[in-house]
């Protein structure tokens, strides 16, 4: 059975291949001090990153009694799952003298978080366990009074969510709504992290995600890697709530007949997500990479890249496989097109350009940053038409 936004869009991309809809009226301009201003990063990391439920982690990256340094925001986390699978998250600070606790990225199996300065430990649910010489370097210590400062973290659809704020609360129900469905569909869960690549792209956050939300650059910026995969510009969406979902025709999609399952479909269709605001997902015939986008300055982001895959490689052959899938899609595609054509836009518009010249199949950009400045409190976004 296929899902079925996926294939309400399918039926809308065939119906675009003999006749493609009308252009919208006119080019918009957009103004470019969206990507420059300082003052509105501020306002952008206060908000989006530190306000809203982000998709942090796959879920396998994080295995029962482990932990995980999380780096990406202004704040530093753990990520933990007990052994009861539980997924928490703390501030990655020791409530004695505030000392870091946990180092790298990578998971480390632990039945307790160690202090490396004065080996104060804690449970993986956040809890003080125990104080060297308790009873006479701190007499009267309430313990249940010191746990880890837990930050709002949950597990949806195969993915870690984590807001950036201990006061905050969010329903993730409510947030990710109809994409948990889309998730499921694409068995998400189910998938394990075959890659995961790390690229600081200088560039703002927003050039790198406009890239994703139009296909118009796919035949020229990526003719000597996956255009052929591709028809030129024939693209639908649709945007459920904050976020977004994309088809792209892929070159076999034909309007004779619909596909007779979901992967035969994948074949003809790629679907692609914004999961609002910095995460967007690209499904692949047989794999899907996720790439989120964290900014570190008005000018520079760090991009990750995770590529999952269905299942655990079975043999070399098949790990040898999916490095190949993994160093073009990211190698070549990601870092050496996409974000390099980010930091070349970003040098452009630094150096004086004050507007970017939208087009027809460029409206999905138009559609981000409104949902963007609607987040921030603002109005629709500063363009006018040309």
């Amino acid at each position: 059975m296929i899902h079925a936004p996926h294939l309400d869009l399918f039926r809308r991309l065939t119906q675009e291949l003999d006749q493609p809809p009308a252009a919208d009226a006119g080019i918009v301009m957009l103004s470019t001090d969206r990507y420059l201003d300082p003052a509105r990063l501020a306002g952008e990391k206060q908000k989006l990153f530190g306000g809203l439920p982000l998709l942090v982690a796959h879920g396998s990256e994080l295995p029962p009694g482990h932990v995980m340094a999380f780096d990406r925001l202004d704040l530093p986390v753990i990520l933990t799952r007990g052994k009861e699978g539980q997924v928490r998250a703390f501030v990655n600070a020791c409530r004695h003298r505030g000392t870091r606790l946990v180092s790298g990225e990578a998971p480390k199996s632990a039945n307790r978080i160690i202090c490396p300065y004065h080996a104060w430990s804690y449970r993986l649910s956040g809890e003080l366990a125990s104080v060297p010489l308790e009873a006479e370097a701190f007499p009267g210590l309430e313990k249940s009074d010191y746990g880890l400062m837990e930050l709002p973290a949950e597990e949806r659809g195969g993915f870690i969510w984590l807001m950036a704020d201990r006061e905050g609360r969010f329903d993730l129900d409510d947030y990710v709504g109809d994409l948990a469905g889309d998730f499921e569909a694409l068995g998400v869960a189910g998938h394990v992290v075959f890659a995961k690549r790390v690229e600081r792209v200088p560039a703002n956050w927003k050039l790198i995600s406009d890239a994703f939300h139009e296909s118009y650059h796919v035949k020229r910026l990526h003719s000597a890697s996956l255009a052929g995969f591709f028809k030129d510009s024939i693209v639908v969406d649709d945007w459920p709530g904050l976020h977004a979902r994309f088809a792209i025709a892929r070159t076999d999609l034909t309007a004779v007949s619909e596909p007779a399952d979901a992967a035969e479909l994948r074949t003809l269709v790629t679907f692609a997500y914004t999961v609002f605001p910095n995460t967007t997902l690209i499904v692949s015939p047989d794999y899907i990479n996720v790439l989120t986008f964290y900014p570190v300055s008005a000018g520079e982001t760090v991009a990750v890249d995770t590529m999952l895959i269905p299942e655990p490689p079975a043999n070399e052959a098949e790990r040898e496989h999916w490095q190949r899938s993994s160093d073009l899609i990211h190698d070549q595609v990601f870092a050496g097109e996409d974000f390099r054509a980010a930091a070349l836009c970003h040098e452009g518009i630094a150096a004086g350009i004050t507007e970017l010249t939208i087009g027809h199949h460029e409206r999905g950009i138009l559609e981000f940053h409104r949902r963007i400045d609607e987040a921030l409190g603002g109005e629709a976004p500063a363009h006018r038409s040309a």
